[in-house]
């Protein structure tokens, strides 16, 4: 049995995935160090403005942590895994033979058991 699949480079999704992620990392970091701050000028002036920014950057924190997800489900479908596990046809399939291989033996010495 062939698998069919589209037309693409395998090489060049890796790497955007790969570009993906490098992305996301500098966003988050970039933007944790910006809440920090914020959040320790918010502490001494406590003014609404600067307490509105730090949420805002909250807010795109969790925004960014939810497209990552994204991208791992994506990641993870292209990869073959469902639930976490990817399976393995063709141990599946050497487990198939091996069965078939044993009852045709069988067969030949008078019957299954």
């Amino acid at each position: 049995m062939a698998l069919i699949t589209p037309f693409r480079d395998e090489g060049a999704a890796d790497e955007i995935f790969a570009v993906a992620e490098r992305h996301f990392e500098r966003s988050l970091l970039a933007l944790d160090a910006l809440v920090t701050e914020v959040e320790a000028r918010a502490a001494t002036a406590g003014g609404p403005e600067i307490r509105r920014a730090a949420q805002d950057m909250r807010a795109a924190m969790q925004a960014l942590f939810e497209e990552r997800k994204k991208l791992e489900t994506v990641r993870n479908k292209e990869a073959g895994l469902v639930h976490g596990f990817a399976f393995d046809l063709h141990a599946a399939r050497a487990e198939v033979g091996g069965l078939l291989d044993r009852l045709r033996a069988a067969r030949g010495a008078g019957g299954v058991s």
